[in-house]
């Protein structure tokens, strides 16, 4: 039981410290123009792309 309440004493830890940030992030987020953000997306999509391909060549045995 005492470490149950170690868990639930981090996490409400994690929650105080997080939320706050998480909702300014949000703000900012919602503040930039729409161009901006799709932009961002974008390039947020594309880096993924990235990763996954050199992921699956690395599994292949591919060039590194």
């Amino acid at each position: 039981m005492a470490s149950n309440n170690a868990k639930y004493r981090e996490a409400a830890r994690l929650a105080r410290r997080g939320v706050p940030i998480a909702l300014e992030l949000y703000r900012r987020w919602q503040s930039i123009p729409p161009e901006t953000r799709e932009r961002y997306l974008k390039m947020a999509r594309d880096y993924a792309n990235r990763a996954g391909d050199a992921y699956q060549q690395r599994r292949r045995g591919g060039p590194r």
